[in-house]
């Protein structure tokens, strides 16, 4: 009898834990890339915002789409009334995201995803120093796009119709301006469900 009693608790403690999936998923995040950018010779820490949709087939298998935007201050930096020059970049994603938990309030996840990737520096001066001492800055503001393709995953904490969003890795490789790169993304944030199944 007790033992009984006891299988009837940690069923319903579990249940209880279960988290059900919306049919939507809306996302905004903080975002994190180290980029090459345009009159740098380094690689440069760049943070944005990122919005994105996912709609999930099942509990375990959703198909999103992500768009960041980032930015680097390069000079005037002081965050009144603007900047003199910064690089900035944006990012559109879209793939397969797995759930490797459902169901349960940790849910551990894996994705991939392929889109475009947007990288430009612009400044308020017609013609300027480069700061590598070779020619000078982007007299033109050109920007350049190129396609970019990233594998990682993460972890989300399912809180009925929010999830926060832990962090997410991924592993991003890009070719912009014929100049090919890898780095990393990270992703913090919350999603908020829609569509969700009726008790």
């Amino acid at each position: 009898m007790l033992r009984r009693l006891l299988m009837f608790i940690i069923i319903v403690s579990a249940s209880s834990f279960a988290q059900e999936v919306g049919k939507v998923e809306a996302n905004v995040d903080y975002g994190y890339l180290r980029l090459k950018v345009p009159n740098s010779v380094k690689p440069v820490n760049m943070n944005g915002v990122q919005f994105g949709v996912t709609a999930n087939v099942n509990r375990w298998l959703g198909f999103g789409a992500d768009m960041g935007g980032y930015y680097h201050c390069v000079a005037g930096c002081s965050g009144y009334g603007g900047d003199i020059a910064h690089n900035d970049a944006f990012l559109l994603l879209a793939g397969p995201r797995v759930r490797l938990a459902p169901g349960r309030q940790w849910q551990p996840f894996v994705q991939g995803s392929a889109g475009l990737l947007n990288v430009g520096y612009d400044d308020e001066f017609d013609v300027a120093p480069s700061p590598t001492g070779i020619g000078v800055v982007n007299a033109s503001k050109r920007d350049h796009t190129g396609l970019a393709y990233a594998g990682g995953g993460g972890v989300d904490w399912m809180r009925g119709r929010m999830i926060v969003r832990v962090g997410q890795i991924d592993f991003l490789h890009y070719d912009v301006a014929g100049r090919g790169a890898a780095t990393v993304r990270f992703t913090a944030g919350l999603r908020f469900q829609f569509g969700m199944p009726r008790k």
